[in-house]
């Protein structure tokens, strides 16, 4: 595990299973897992956590494979995703936490797909999972709210599951597809 802050680590990504980045918040009560991966890694490093409230971005099985294998207080997902995995809470356009770290869940458009769910923490850090991540078609309409959402998120920074760099700077993605959107 990766150590972002006091209160924010990280599982990395893999590419052999293709696994997203598993994020772990700590909080006062529990410990809030932001998506769980396919990696078996993953899913051994999260079977021995306490008091877990998990937060799945999307249904794509790099994200969600390894929830079966967990025990956890509370499961939240967008609509797509308890519809494809069967289970969950669905969140509402937004849903705010407080555990002694602050969490806003939200809706959030994306034009990799539909029912994603973006996480914010203490208004520094903002959770993506692939909302940004893009083919090679797109729905422009879609890409413009996706981005009207994320400039309205408090943060300094985004999170995202793939890639050798997943802490971003938020005005840094924010040109960035504002440029490919273009």
């Amino acid at each position: 595990m990766k150590k972002i802050n006091d209160y924010i680590e990280y599982i990395e990504p893999s590419q052999v299973p293709l696994s997203a980045a598993v994020y772990l918040i700590k909080g006062e009560q529990n410990t809030y897992v932001y998506d769980v991966g396919r990696a078996v890694e993953s899913a051994e490093i999260l079977s021995g956590i306490d008091k877990k409230v998990i937060i799945l971005s999307h249904y794509h099985g790099d994200h969600v494979e390894n929830i079966d294998k967990l025990d956890y207080k509370q499961l939240y997902v967008g609509d797509l995703c308890a519809d494809t995995i069967g289970k969950g809470r669905i969140v509402p356009d937004v849903l705010k936490l407080n555990d002694g770290v602050e969490l806003i869940i939200r809706h959030c458009p994306s034009v990799h797909v539909g029912g994603s769910l973006i996480l914010t923490v203490n208004q520094e850090y903002c959770l993506l999972g692939d909302v940004h991540l893009h083919r090679a078609t797109f729905d422009s309409a879609t890409a413009w709210q996706m981005l009207a959402v994320l400039k309205r998120v408090k943060c300094k920074y985004f999170l995202v599951s793939h890639g050798d760099r997943l802490i971003i700077p938020k005005e840094e993605l924010i040109r960035q597809l504002e440029e490919e959107y273009q």
